[in-house]
């Protein structure tokens, strides 16, 4: 009712609509619509014309992903991890529950790339990212900074005794197991930083500096 009253009003209408399909599934689409007036300046009816958007729509949602994800893991890389930090920040501040920066560095990952070649580093850094995902809890984040850094948003845990045990227990314990990257186990240790919000920093830079001391 709205876009036939502005065209009427205006004389003529576009913008963004939902459609439906016949087989019942809506898509996103541009709709333009003018009025045909009669010699007296009366509408006599409209016209309108619809583009589906669903290719358009589709292949920006993928330029917005590749802008705020890492190309080799697919994990947010550190422009979406520093916006989930922020926004982790200010829920924590509302309810007063502690956020966790958990900062890892993998141990002598460039031997690994010097003697092995890229390829295989880079399905050391992929079995790590999904690692990493597989021993986390649903709520948190896991990030891609590059290179051989990886940054964990840890949220809601009860106390600094649950996030120890989380870091020392399944994560860094989780990447010391061997990862099979082309049919040869390869074992990797890594150095693993903590700062906690509030007591270690109240913002993202002096979190993410204290965990990467």
């Amino acid at each position: 009712e709205g876009l036939w009253q502005q065209t009427i009003i205006r004389g003529s209408w576009q913008g963004d609509v939902w459609l439906r399909r016949k087989n019942g599934t809506d898509y996103p689409a541009w709709m333009v619509s003018n009025a045909v007036r009669d010699t007296s300046g009366q509408i006599t009816h409209m016209v309108t014309s619809c583009v589906d958007m669903t290719e358009h729509k589709a292949n920006e949602e993928r330029i917005h992903h590749l802008a705020h994800h890492d190309g080799l893991t697919d994990l947010p890389n550190r422009a979406l991890c520093m916006e989930r930090l922020t926004m982790a920040l200010e829920q924590a501040a509302r309810h007063h529950t502690p956020v966790a920066v958990v900062f890892i560095d993998l141990d002598r990952f460039k031997n690994i790339n010097d003697s092995m070649g890229h390829h295989v580093g880079d399905g050391l850094l992929r079995s790590v990212a999904q690692r990493l995902l597989d021993t986390v809890r649903a709520g948190d984040t896991v990030c891609r900074l590059g290179g051989d850094e990886f940054v964990i948003v840890l949220q809601g845990a009860r106390d600094n005794d649950e996030i120890m045990h989380i870091v020392a227990d399944r994560i860094v314990e989780t990447i010391r197991k061997p990862h099979l990257v082309e049919g040869v186990p390869l074992h990797v240790s890594c150095s693993a930083g903590i700062s906690v919000f509030p007591q270690d920093g109240r913002d993202v830079d002096h979190l993410m500096r204290h965990a990467d001391a």
